[in-house]
């Protein structure tokens, strides 16, 4: 995209702006998630967090978060997922008690592991799963008590490419 995607700009903001915006009624802190290299691109008024493991992905980005960080529980979302609204957020934080892990499945029933409510109690796994170099969200959440919340509407599409940002446009413009 010739630019990094979370400083995309959409309805006058940067996507990292919209997610942000989102989380802050749930949650007590907000921080971004950001690679080293990252670090500096964002306005010094948002509170990072820089992965302590290069190269992890968001199973690396979330173990760091909850390293640095410890809370009883982690809300995430991807700042690549702008449709995702208040009343999604609404509802998982309502819903996000028990499960080590409480996310979102799409209308096609596919799960949204960066839409979600961890738990503290996920530490040890997501060690687990760095120190073996296995960093796959999917393999990492077959091991963990996971509760689905289905989710009707279409709002986790991924900004991963310009063909994206395009579909964003066009879905959004109908509105």
């Amino acid at each position: 995209m010739g630019t990094p995607k979370t400083l995309v700009a959409w309805q006058g903001k940067p996507l990292f702006q919209h997610a942000w915006d989102l989380l802050q009624p749930h949650c007590q802190e907000t921080f971004l998630s950001v690679s080293g290299s990252m670090d500096t691109v964002y306005p010094p008024s948002y509170a990072r967090i820089v992965d302590a493991v290069p190269d992890a992905g968001p199973l690396g980005a979330i173990h760091t978060a909850m390293i640095q960080q410890p809370a009883d529980r982690w809300m995430v979302l991807a700042a690549d997922m702008p449709l995702v609204h208040q009343r999604a957020l609404s509802h998982l934080s309502r819903h996000a008690a028990s499960a080590e892990v409480t996310l979102f499945a799409d209308p096609s029933g596919i799960w949204q592991p960066l839409c979600a409510s961890y738990s503290s109690q996920v530490l040890p796994k997501f060690t687990t799963a760095l120190q073996s170099e296995n960093l796959s969200m999917r393999s990492l959440l077959s091991n963990c008590d996971v509760q689905v919340l289905p989710w009707h509407e279409d709002i986790f599409l991924n900004i991963n490419t310009p063909e994206d940002l395009d579909r964003l446009q066009s879905l959004t413009a109908r509105d």
